[in-house]
């Protein structure tokens, strides 16, 4: 073997070291991209949990418990009643009326909600008056309470068109 053809052949392989190099560190700005990028997505997955997670909550709170309470008062015969708003009230835990009911906006008190959630299972004022113990008068006054915290109040909008349409 020739001295030039070991110094060709060392050349060469430098060439396709520094090739080799040059294409690795491409790749590793890539991999490094793309982890950036995961690591951003993942971030907004979690995001999106904790929201879907605040708002099952915030659902249960809202819709849900308090119908529950009510329901351990009714009398036998209208648990069938109750059991059909319970179902309704479950499937508004995927909606976003008890969100919207405690939205900061409208300033509803706890009670101002369960009064709501009644009213858009088409509840009357003296039915929610007999399941929440207490006077019709006082329902009328939560009614009116609700229907100008939605800025409704002295319009012919029905509340229940209004509650039924923050939950879709």
């Amino acid at each position: 073997m020739s001295p030039s053809w070991f110094f060709t052949e060392q050349v060469e392989s430098r060439e396709s070291l520094r090739e080799n190099e040059e294409r690795l560190s491409e790749q590793n700005i890539k991999l490094q991209r793309k982890t950036i990028a995961l690591g951003e997505v993942l971030e907004q997955v979690e995001t999106e949990k904790n929201r879907l997670k605040e708002k099952v909550n915030t659902n249960l709170q809202a819709v849900l418990l308090p119908l529950v309470a009510r329901l351990k008062t009714v009398r036998p015969e209208q648990v069938h009643k109750y059991l059909n708003m319970l179902e309704d009230s479950l499937k508004d835990i995927l909606t976003s009326f008890g969100p919207a009911l405690s939205d900061q906006e409208y300033g509803l008190t706890q009670r101002e909600r369960e009064v709501c959630s009644l009213v858009k299972n088409g509840l009357t004022s003296k039915e929610i008056a007999k399941l929440m113990d207490i006077s019709c008068r006082t329902v009328d006054r939560h009614r009116e309470n609700i229907r100008r915290k939605f800025g409704i109040s002295g319009s012919k909008t029905s509340l229940i068109d209004i509650l039924q349409q923050l939950s879709e």
